[in-house]
């Protein structure tokens, strides 16, 4: 059958910098150290957990009543069902000087703060179970002078969300006020602390079009 099919995309969160301790960013400023800290610029969904399809993944241990924002709150408690934390370090892909990331399996707690009124996510806590080693690849041991093992004693993200108001059309988001994170290591990295805010966001609405050749099924 032929004809056109129109898409629409979900919002999408998109971070630009325009200042660097007040002037502009230069093309020296995409690879210095200082930007291994930096937010990547699309934004992730750190609230997928709650989705169906990660149920198998997470387990809820308990609720109680709070408070956030001045709004009556449930706060809920969870774990990952992954109790064992296997982790291998790798090379930033932004480029960045000395910057390092981890990829694998976290055992990871939490608490998020639902509004109990309305079921908008107020707060989201989440920390790790202990300390953890991360495997280092021996290609990042030669290169880089690290040792077999990088220990990470904490690695703690609070998130606090707001609602925004968006017109033509008009729509309420849920969307992040502050991000705060903080990373111990034990040896070899550097420990960071940092708290981004964020503000007036702006919204991008797009489509997109798949066109069928003709005779296609």
């Amino acid at each position: 059958m032929g004809g056109d099919i129109d898409l629409p995309l979900e919002p999408t969160v998109v971070r630009e910098v325009r200042r660097v301790n007040g002037r502009p960013p230069n093309p020296r400023d995409a690879k210095s150290r200082f930007g291994c800290t930096d937010p990547n610029p699309l934004s992730p969904e750190p609230l997928a957990f709650l989705l169906p399809a990660h149920r198998e993944e997470y387990r809820f241990t308990s609720v109680r009543e709070g408070k956030e924002h001045d709004r009556a709150a449930l706060v809920i408690a969870f774990q990952t069902t992954t109790r064992k934390s296997r982790l291998e370090l790798f090379k930033d892909e932004h480029g960045h000087d000395d910057c390092f990331g981890a990829k694998g399996t976290e055992s990871r707690s939490g608490r998020v703060w639902v509004d109990a009124a309305t079921d908008d996510v107020l707060k989201l806590e989440s920390w790790l179970d202990g300390q953890i080693e991360i495997q280092v690849p021996s290609d990042l041991q030669r290169r880089d002078g690290l040792p077999p093992w990088v220990i990470v004693e904490r690695d703690d993200l609070t998130l606090r969300y707001r609602t925004h108001q968006f017109a033509e059309p008009d729509e309420t988001l849920l969307l992040p006020e502050t991000v705060e994170s903080l990373t111990i290591y034990r040896n070899a990295l550097q420990s960071t602390r940092r708290r981004a805010v964020l503000s007036d966001y702006r919204r991008f609405l797009t489509s997109t079009r798949i066109k069928r050749t003709a005779g296609g099924g």
